[in-house]
């Protein structure tokens, strides 16, 4: 990950997780995201919905070409990988 201007992090639980996510993304910030199931699976979505974030959450607009194109101009753009092998390749 470092190879590629990532920095990992490890939780051992879906609320350390979230937790570690929100302390990561300062209040304020505009968030949008991709398909990560795992962000929703985490509570991650619920909790940038109710918290004090600007979220945009594509599956909420009618337009999904307009919120995927505000989504260039998130703070913060929420992925996940597909897949990752042993010695770390995404």
């Amino acid at each position: 990950l470092e190879s590629r201007n990532m920095k990992g992090y490890y939780a051992a639980t879906k609320e350390e997780a979230r937790e570690l996510a929100l302390k990561l993304i300062p209040e304020n910030s505009f968030v949008s995201m991709g398909g990560a199931m795992s962000a929703h699976e985490i509570g991650l979505v619920k909790a940038l919905q109710e918290g004090n974030y600007r979220f945009i959450d594509r599956d909420q607009y009618q337009d999904k070409r307009a919120a995927m194109l505000m989504a260039y101009d998130a703070d913060f753009f929420l992925s996940s990988t597909n897949a990752m092998t042993e010695d770390g390749v995404l």
